[in-house]
């Protein structure tokens, strides 16, 4: 599981436009941290009803349904630059931006 903070650290600022890189971070890594809590009460719930293999089996779930997601919706980010993806989603109602941090000579 702690595996899957390497993927939230490196992905995760990729996708947030720079003036609400920090704040997608921080919430990504909060929901991370939030599971991180709440797993080990899980387990002990779990472990004496379906044993070590339902508890395994179970994480092995979780894990692959969060990779789907992110295979499914996730914003592709591979070789392109930060301003392209910013510029590639900004489009979907970001009126609140100052022109400036849009990139323009404003």
């Amino acid at each position: 599981m702690n595996g899957t903070f390497g993927g939230i650290y490196a992905y995760t600022p990729e996708i947030f436009p720079t003036h609400l890189r920090a704040t997608g971070v921080g919430t990504s890594s909060s929901f991370g941290r939030i599971g991180a809590i709440i797993a080990p009460i899980m387990v002990g719930m779990i472990y004496p009803v379906l044993g070590f293999a339902g508890v395994f089996g179970i994480t092995t779930c979780v894990l692959l349904v969060g990779a789907l997601t992110v295979l499914i919706l996730g914003v592709p980010t591979r070789g392109l630059a930060l301003e392209d993806i910013s510029m590639t989603h900004e489009g979907t109602g970001s009126d609140d931006v100052p022109l400036n941090a849009r990139g323009s000579d404003a």
